[in-house]
């Protein structure tokens, strides 16, 4: 209990250091109100306090647009060293010298953005337009012949996939409710993009392996061999557009099998390069994948080599945590395989059993949640009495 005390007393001071200087100058900077964001949403995280978590993600996210709808010019990308101050209408000040630069902030909260609105029901998200883009070196259309790190690489693959999430995004807000055709088309655009722009990345990052073979086993470039796989998988499921049967996944168990394989050698090279701790951070790792596998992989094998892999470790990937995760992993595959002879092959599992997704309610208060297990009718329209399976967790 001690260290915990002593803990929080530290991170108060830190950011006492942080925040006093800026209030000292008159207006917060905008840079030192979203790190205080960032500060707060990984104290809450680390306590397992998700809904304060995503109460400071979505403070930041306020920020975020704040400074879009004040700021008269664009952030160039090497913004650190000189920025125009922002106009009087602002709450904020923006600091010629920002800890942190303004963009490399809003590449965080847009990372932050899209774990809490595909973790949370009826979140949309926030950041999708165009409008809230700050420029940042490497984050955007342009691919070079061949990667000149694996961050430059990261980057790229990070905006083939907010670009497709963008597309579709403006779409569904057109038209409420939106028009098949329209999301008809917008899918095809998004998988004809998203096709070209992955074989493009495909081959700077191939190259740049070529170049630097001693990089086939780093961490980073197992991560993103891992989500090279699975976007494909959702850039080919999502030209399938609005799914009525959850067996088209089925011819995926090949790429399904491939993450798992993945994301085992991760932990791997985690296993040896670092003494056993838990894993933190920001940014999306292989949770979202390996769950995605256990929900979408109907092979026995695959499935729940997912679920042990997601318990194999305690993991924090922003909003995520491996544990909580696996267990709903689990409820998920004991759902679908009830009352049937073990090994479940995938096509021993009909339609009518499988599950479409989970939605989440965090409680406000208490470590607790809702989750909602979701079978998807095989009519159109929502679902209907016994299509809903609703159980509360608490951790």
């Amino acid at each position: 209990m001690e260290h915990r005390k002593f803990a929080v007393q530290q991170y108060v001071k830190a950011l006492g250091y942080l925040v006093n200087p800026a209030l000292r100058r008159g207006k917060p900077a905008a840079d030192v109100a979203l790190i205080t964001c960032i500060l707060f949403v990984c104290f809450e995280n680390l306590r397992g306090e998700y809904s304060m978590a995503l109460s400071h993600i979505n403070g930041g996210v306020k920020i975020i647009e704040e400074i879009a709808q004040t700021l008269s010019a664009p952030i160039s990308p090497n913004s650190s060293d000189s920025l125009s101050p922002s106009p009087p209408a602002s709450s904020l000040s923006i600091s010629q010298r920002p800890y942190v630069p303004l963009s490399t902030l809003s590449l965080v909260f847009i990372e932050f953005d899209v774990q809490a609105s595909g973790l949370v029901n009826n979140r949309t998200r926030v950041l999708s337009a165009r409008k809230f883009d700050m420029p940042a070196t490497g984050y955007g259309p342009d691919i070079p012949v061949v990667f000149s790190s694996s961050d430059e690489a990261c980057l790229a693959l990070d905006h083939i996939r907010t670009h497709g999430v963008r597309m579709l995004d403006t779409t569904l807000r057109k038209k409420s409710p939106p028009d098949p055709k329209d999301v008809r088309v917008t899918l095809d655009l998004i998988h004809s993009f998203s096709s070209i722009r992955l074989k493009q990345w495909s081959r700077a990052f191939d190259s740049f392996l070529e170049r630097n073979p001693n990089m086939v086993k780093d961490r980073g470039v197992l991560m993103l061999k891992m989500h090279r796989v699975f976007m494909g998988v959702n850039t080919a499921v999502g030209r399938i557009g609005m799914i009525t049967d959850e067996c088209v996944f089925d011819v995926f168990l090949p790429q399904f099998k491939l993450v798992v394989e993945l994301c085992a050698q991760i932990i791997e090279v985690e296993s040896v390069t670092e003494r056993p701790r838990p894993i933190f951070c920001l940014d999306t790792g292989m949770i979202i994948a390996l769950f995605g596998v256990a929900s979408k992989c109907r092979d026995g094998a695959t499935r729940w080599k997912a679920h042990e892999l997601l318990m194999s470790t305690d993991r924090q990937e922003g909003l995520l945590n491996s544990v909580l995760t696996g267990r709903v992993a689990k409820r998920f595959i004991e759902i679908e395989e009830a009352e049937m002879a073990q090994p479940v092959l995938f096509g021993d599992l009909p339609n009518s059993k499988r599950l479409a997704g989970v939605e989440v309610h965090f409680d406000q208060i208490q470590r607790k949640g809702t989750v909602r297990y979701i079978r998807r009718p095989l009519l159109h329209g929502p679902p209907g009495p016994g299509d809903v399976i609703e159980e509360f967790v608490e951790w």
